[in-house]
Parts: structure tokens; C-alpha cells; sequence
């Protein structure tokens, strides 16, 4: 597992699906209902500079505890949070 205070969240779908990773657990040790990972930034060419500035948002993607991971593998699988208005 993570170190102390921390669970390990597979993350099954959205911009990191498949990966694996450390997040804080809650203060009484569980794991917390819903993460948040910053997505990867694109490459800079994929954005035009503009006649104010260049600015290449930061994403922020949602993911939602759904389940305890099997047991020999420890930690808590993650799915993707996705808006109401189907965006995301």
C-alpha cells in the first residue's frame, strides 16, 4: 500500500484511466468519497497565442470511490465524474 495516510486509488476510466496512485486518506483512515487529478497538459503547438497572452489551462478531472479494490491488490477503485450536461 501507500505510506501512512495514505490509500491507493485505481483509477478506471476519464484522462487517467488505468493509472494507479497515492492520495491522502480521511482522518479516520478511510478513503476519500471523490479525488481530484490534474489532467496532463497538452502539448504548448496545440494552442494558439493570442494578442492578450499564452495560456494553457490547467484541467482538473473528478473521480468517484465506486468500490474496494480486490483484495490481494489493496486499495479502492476510482471511476470518472462526468457533468450533467454530458461534457466531461
Amino acid at each position: 500500500m501507500g505510506h501512512p495516510g495514505e490509500v491507493l486509488a485505481y483509477i478506471e476510466d476519464g484522462p487517467h484511466g488505468g493509472e494507479t496512485v497515492a492520495v491522502a486518506a480521511e482522518p479516520d483512515g478511510s478513503a476519500p468519497y471523490e479525488i481530484e487529478l490534474q489532467d496532463p497538459v497538452p502539448p504548448a503547438e496545440l494552442y494558439v497565442e493570442s494578442s492578450l497572452r499564452h495560456s494553457i489551462p490547467l484541467v482538473v478531472s473528478r473521480y468517484r470511490l465506486v468500490r474496494e479494490a480486490q483484495r490481494e491488490r489493496g486499495g479502492y477503485v476510482y471511476m470518472f465524474v462526468r457533468d450533467l450536461d454530458g461534457a466531461r
